[in-house]
């Protein structure tokens, strides 16, 4: 947040120059979710200086976030329902190419995209893991990831995380999450990294102009950055669609779950309670399938 805009003090800020600042962000492309989350910044920055009434909570601002929630859904403008469902082939092409990185990244990224593809997760859930939020367990079940993913702060839900259990996906080399797991802690090792528990497991970073990584512990890895790196791949990479986004691997491994799974396949009823989001985004919609078909 700027101290200054068009010269006026952020606290001396009213209702209208909060919804203007709010349409400022939408013109530039910004989703529904991220004006959302500016306006409780706004809100809290507000509330610490004791402005009374708020003017991020005033009746209007709050039906100009509704109803901008209400038209991109109604005109489906939303970047989940355009991006391209990942196959596991282009899945397995995306993470072959991921070699000419640095073998840090590549690794790194290479479990991350494996981890949200598997569990259907999104992909701010998956950065927002921290070590002690997994761990490779190995008993009379057999050998999993467990991963202990944290809700969203607005998820009506009584607990405020749920534990999955994600298995290698033997069929194909590309989907053995447990082994990306392995071959990431010893990349760790080789590089004598000594990392705490509540670091997050997809740090962020950036390449220094000798081609090594510095890398930030303590901040999860952006979303542009590995936006960044996808549409790198992709761009040299001629088997990949250019429709591929963040979003592509929770609904590749929807479609994967559902359809192809041979050791955890799911019925519609049965992801729904694995993804717990019980909207229309959700479901896939495969064409030449009705959901009664499926």
């Amino acid at each position: 947040m700027r101290t200054h805009k068009d010269g006026v003090e952020p606290h001396a800020a009213g209702t209208e120059e909060c919804t203007d600042f709010f349409h400022f962000m939408y013109s530039q492309g910004k989703k529904a979710r991220t004006i959302d989350q500016a306006k409780s910044a706004l809100v809290a920055y507000f509330n610490a200086k004791g402005l009374k009434p708020n003017p991020a909570q005033d009746a209007s601002t709050r039906r100009y976030i509704v109803g901008l929630q209400k038209y991109n859904k109604q005109n489906n403008i939303d970047e989940e329902k355009k991006a391209h469902p990942l196959t596991v082939l282009e899945l397995s092409t995306l993470l072959n190419a991921l070699s000419s990185f640095h073998p840090f990244v590549g690794t790194m990224v290479r479990l991350a995209l494996v981890v949200g593809f598997i569990g259907c997760f999104r992909i701010s859930e998956v950065l927002g893991l921290r070590w002690n939020d997994i761990q490779l367990v190995d008993d009379n079940k057999g050998q999993y990831l467990s991963v202990r993913l944290r809700w969203h702060k607005k998820a009506n839900v009584e607990e405020d995380s749920q534990v999955y259990h994600l298995v290698d996906e033997t069929t194909f080399p590309c989907l053995r999450v447990c082994v990306f797991h392995d071959d990431y802690i010893s990349k760790l090792r080789e590089c004598c990294v000594n990392v705490p528990k509540n670091a997050y497991v997809f740090p962020n970073f950036v390449m220094l102009h000798g081609g090594v990584p510095r890398v930030d512990w303590c901040r999860a890895l952006e979303h542009t950055t590995l936006r960044n790196l996808i549409r790198e791949v992709v761009e040299m990479t001629p088997d990949l669609p250019i429709g591929i986004s963040l979003h592509s691997l929770r609904r590749g491994g929807s479609f994967y779950r559902v359809f192809e799974s041979r050791e955890r396949r799911f019925n519609f009823r049965e992801l729904m309670a694995w993804c717990r989001w019980a909207d229309a985004k959700t479901l896939l919609r495969v064409p030449g399938h009705s959901e009664h078909q499926q």
